[in-house]
């Protein structure tokens, strides 16, 4: 089946071995299982460094399959998922890639508009965001990383897949110090943590 997209043209949906896969023209997947098993893998680690998520941001939502994955480990999460393909969110409702929640709010964007504009703060941040093979601008733009530090609970968790393109992490670096890399496969992501302090936390559960 092809699917087409505002932004990355027409992908293709397979079915195999019950399992939908979604390709981009160029080969890149969304919402795969190999994509499965490298957010399964980050998610372990957030939960070794934050075990209690209450509010979770997704920054590149595709079919939104990592929903499932962060409910399973949160049962009681908000979370608050952003992509720029509201037909790809749209698929996934569909093909009930995940249960529907009234806990899973999806705002269609630009992350670097959306996030300054978000409310609370968020104890895990999920960021997945490319351009085909390459990382997505909005991953090196100083407001979104201004904005997603500012909204990073005490003790939060922030992980980026960099894939191989380690250079789009030095700003992240200045804002959350050194990261901890996980591998997975040709995959790297950085998982910033930051360190808890005094001030009072506000939690927006929309």
């Amino acid at each position: 089946r092809s699917v087409e997209t505002k932004h990355n043209g027409t992908m293709r949906l397979h079915r195999l071995f019950g399992r939908w896969k979604l390709k981009g023209h160029d080969g890149t997947e969304q919402d795969t299982p190999y994509m499965d098993g490298l957010w399964r893998k980050v998610l372990q680690v957030a939960a070794e460094r934050r075990p209690s998520v209450r509010r979770c941001l997704v920054l590149g939502v595709a079919m939104g399959s990592s929903f499932d994955m962060i409910r399973s480990r949160w049962p009681d999460v908000a979370i608050v998922g952003v992509d720029w393909e509201p037909a790809l969110f749209a698929l996934g409702q569909e093909l009930h890639v995940f249960r529907a929640n009234d806990r899973v709010r999806f705002i269609e964007g630009d992350a670097r508009a959306v996030v300054p504009a978000l409310d609370g703060t968020f104890d895990l941040v999920l960021i997945d965001l490319f351009f085909g093979r390459k990382v997505a601008d909005a991953v090196t733009d100083p407001g979104m990383q201004n904005a997603v530090a500012a909204r990073l609970a005490s003790g939060g968790v922030v992980c980026v897949n960099y894939f191989d393109q380690p250079s789009v992490l030095d700003g992240w670096r200045s804002k959350l110090g050194e990261p901890e890399t996980v591998h997975y496969q040709g995959n790297r992501i950085a998982v910033f943590r930051r360190e808890r302090d005094n001030r009072p936390q506000t939690t927006d559960k929309r």
